[in-house]
């Protein structure tokens, strides 16, 4: 079994956050940023994905072209 961790890495104080957490750690690490967020940034951290899995805008704030389903990118 392969384990990963990350050296101090923010933990989640509840049981329902895991999910915003492992999303929020993996855009840190691909950023090369050391994780420094904390449990109340996971609000944030949602309405920032919802964006860019709606298409709005890419973590720079810049606006994307909304996706098309019959001319996918």
């Amino acid at each position: 079994k392969t384990s990963y961790w990350v050296e101090g890495q923010p933990l989640q104080t509840n049981g329902h956050d895991c999910g915003i957490f492992v999303l929020m750690t993996e855009s840190y690490l691909a950023l090369n940023l050391t994780p420094t967020y904390k449990q109340a940034d996971c609000e944030f951290f949602r309405c920032l994905v919802t964006f860019e899995l709606m298409g709005s805008m890419d973590v720079n704030g810049t606006h994307l072209p909304r996706y098309n389903q019959s001319n996918p990118v």
